[in-house]
């Protein structure tokens, strides 16, 4: 009852501050995000709507376009990041939320929306060819489209370009282990992001699926342990069921594939080119 109480004011409190005409920025953001968090969406949003007219800061724009992005909301949020990319010499800065945006939705196969963003890239890599972080987006955008030769030869001029960024080698050696390239390339890429990097969740679980590339079962099982205990997704648990299932132990195997239909494991969590390795997993263990 107590916990129930402090929520029901936490709410009140959230919904008062949403109602007021002018926050800081700072507490807007802060209010925003706890909105978020316990599900008052319309507050959230209003919070951040007033937030990004009332601010000159491309920082609260793009905390409006994440939102968006968080709740599927896909053509909204461009239309928040297009002005924003237009208006800028410099549109780097802008890159990573506007890929995160177009990865966020759980579908992220809008066609329309893909080949928007990827017109932005196009004409922004024309004025400014030596941008590491454009050329990555331009690849990310590649990968979704399904143009994997293309998106590997991207990866391969971003890091060429960017002497040492950790983001193509990691891109690098998941596109490529996902076609089936075996052996230690792909290997010493993601050990070479993880040596710059460290042991981040979304490298261990790289990581994890080129081991199981190589036959190597326990090792991808220890990657992914690591991965979930720190941020465990439907993806990684997914990798982790498969590991197991591969390493023999069934029973382990299918508590992760529980865990990660826990948190709503579907097709459209995992890469296309893994979807036959999906529907074996599936298959397997129910």
């Amino acid at each position: 009852d107590n916990a129930t109480g402090n929520l029901d004011q936490a709410e009140a409190r959230i919904k008062d501050l949403a109602d007021r005409p002018q926050l800081p920025q700072v507490l807007a953001i802060h209010t925003a995000r706890l909105a978020e968090s316990v599900g008052l969406y319309d507050q959230a949003e209003s919070i951040l709507v007033r937030n990004a007219k009332t601010s000159a800061k491309r920082e609260d724009q793009l905390e409006y376009a994440t939102f968006l992005g968080r709740r599927d909301r896909i053509k909204d949020a461009l239309d928040v990041c297009e002005p924003l990319w237009n208006s800028s010499p410099n549109p780097d800065p802008i890159a990573p939320t506007v890929i995160a945006v177009l990865l966020s939705s759980r579908t992220f196969n809008d066609p329309v929306q893909i080949a928007r963003v990827s017109g932005w890239i196009e004409r922004s890599l024309q004025q400014r060819p030596d941008s590491p972080l454009l050329t990555i987006a331009l690849g990310t955008i590649r990968d979704r489209e399904q143009r994997y030769a293309e998106a590997v030869d991207l990866y391969r001029k971003a890091l060429a370009k960017s002497g040492g960024e950790v983001i193509p080698l990691n891109n690098l050696a998941w596109l490529l282990t996902l076609q089936g390239v075996k052996g230690a390339a792909p290997l010493d890429m993601i050990n070479r992001a993880i040596n710059l990097r460290g042991p981040v969740p979304e490298f261990l679980d790289t990581r994890a699926v080129v081991y199981l590339t190589n036959g190597e079962s326990r090792m991808a099982i220890e990657d992914l342990e690591n991965a979930v205990a720190i941020d465990p997704t439907a993806a990684r648990y997914f990798h982790l069921a498969r590991a197991y299932m591969e390493a023999g132990d069934l029973e382990a195997a299918k508590r992760s594939l529980v865990r990660a239909h826990d948190r709503g494991l579907s097709e459209a969590d995992v890469h296309p080119l893994e979807r036959a390795a999906f529907s074996q997993v599936e298959k397997a263990l129910k």
